[in-house]
């Protein structure tokens, strides 16, 4: 799965931006406070490496009238927080998840409430029948009766029946709609992961090294060997719960006085990387750990272990799950062979074939260093953030004040500094207009993409 297209309602500065685009190496610019951070945190939220606090929902955010899957008795003044992106599916997993090539899948909070994973996908029209994995063996005994559905001879009248019964009936009736669902955990387990790279975070080495090893870890874990052991060890575990469970019902039937009371767990093991410590040894010195180390030491060792990254992750396959690197301010303090040993780092990491690459920052360095039309411009008016990037069909007139734009919020009088290696004297204004015209259908990109000014 590799996100394709970003947008967000009512998370912090960014009241409502819609379809931020997402390259395999994206540059995020801007002036301070315009929501570089914000658009980093907002894709951690939406892939659940990141919860929503109250603070996050933006002071522009209005109530929203449908709550889609959602329970439906919260309050409608309560605002809630979307952030949806678009995904582009590998061949394995659209046969996995039996869909299209691409994907939409959101994130919602409601104020006050919980964060609920939605997917929009085909349907049946019935809402009664959009998720029934939540309802008891009485709901679903009464849905079924509305239904007319009655259960087949020698089936047993308990929950699994039922529910077995409806999703029979869901997965055949004809009467469907394209609508927003809850996400089953294969769309929740087929999301991906997240390496999140503060500035602050390179004298936090710990942080590092577990964010890559817990991305090896999941990958590890989607293997279809080590899936099945796990879900083999899942199942051992949830037979064990078996009898501790019937004695937990009968205890609540007797002190309630109820007819039936179930309970269901749901056994699910994660792995992950829980603590670490890290230790180095200069020459002729003892083994110390970075926590006694200074800032200096632990700095240049966060931008090994990033740099070591890219190499991990340069074996994945097409097949492969997702990784996303989401780099905040990444050269901060740093000299500017770092900031060209970071854009090279980037540019590798971003290569891998199932691996994206999002950096937030001010570095001209940084900003130079890759197409025009990977940078994505944000600015904000008011405290209310909006998006600027060169599509497809933009002309060198938009391509012209996008650079303007952005040299502008970089403190640059004009963008001659920008991206301008090759100046290029032209005859008249008839040659001035043609020439970025023709340089775009012969090679694709615009003119300024190959560091050409006219």
């Amino acid at each position: 799965m590799r996100l394709v297209e970003l947008s967000v309602s009512n998370f912090r500065s960014l009241g409502h931006v819609e379809s931020i685009p997402i390259h395999k190496q994206t540059i995020l610019t801007g002036h301070n406070d315009c929501g570089k951070t914000a658009t980093l945190d907002a894709i951690a939220v939406l892939l659940g490496e990141r919860s929503i606090i109250d603070s996050d929902i933006s002071d522009f955010a209005e109530a929203e009238p449908v709550r889609a899957a959602l329970p439906a008795d919260q309050d409608e003044e309560q605002r809630t927080v979307t952030v949806e992106g678009r995904f582009a599916l590998s061949a394995a997993e659209e046969k996995a998840l039996d869909t299209g090539p691409f994907l939409r899948v959101r994130r919602r909070h409601v104020e006050g409430g919980r964060s609920c994973l939605e997917w929009l996908t085909e349907v049946p029209r019935n809402p009664a029948l959009r998720d029934i994995a939540p309802l008891k063996a009485g709901e679903l005994r009464d849905l079924a009766s509305e239904l007319g559905l009655k259960l087949p001879e020698g089936k047993p009248n308990v929950k699994d029946s039922w529910a077995e019964l409806l999703k029979e009936h869901a997965a055949g009736t004809d009467d469907k709609v394209t609508d927003w669902v809850v996400a089953p955990e294969a769309v929740a387990s087929a999301l991906p992961q997240l390496l999140y790279f503060k500035g602050d975070a390179a004298e936090s080495p710990e942080a590092v090294v577990r964010s890559i090893l817990t991305a090896k870890l999941r990958e590890y874990t989607l293997r279809e060997e080590t899936r099945k052991k796990i879900t083999d060890l899942e199942e051992e575990f949830a037979a064990l719960l078996k009898d501790d469970v019937i004695r937990l019902q009968k205890l609540v039937e007797e002190r309630c006085a109820f007819d039936a009371f179930t309970v269901d767990p749901g056994v699910q093991f994660r792995p992950t990387v829980n603590s670490l410590s890290l230790t180095a040894a200069a020459p002729g010195q003892r083994a110390v750990s970075l926590t006694a180390a200074g800032s200096g030491r632990s700095r240049r060792v966060s931008l090994a272990l990033w740099e070591a990254s890219q190499e991990l992750l340069s074996e994945d396959s097409d097949d492969g799950p997702g990784v996303i690197i989401a780099y905040d301010e990444p050269d901060t303090h740093l000299d500017y062979d770092h900031q060209r040993r970071i854009m090279q780092m980037i540019k590798v990491s971003a290569s891998a074939a199932q691996s994206t690459v999002i950096v937030a920052t001010h570095s001209l360095n940084l900003i130079d260093g890759v197409d025009i039309q990977d940078i994505v411009h944000l600015n904000s008016r008011d405290g209310r953030a909006y998006v600027q990037s060169l599509g497809a069909e933009d002309d060198d007139e938009d391509t012209r004040r996008f650079m303007s734009n952005m040299a502008l919020s970089l403190g640059f009088r004009n963008s001659v500094l920008l991206h301008e290696r090759c100046f290029v004297g032209v005859e008249g204004p008839t040659e001035y207009a043609t020439l970025p015209i023709l340089f775009k259908l012969a090679f694709g990109y615009p003119i300024q993409s190959a560091g050409i000014a006219l």
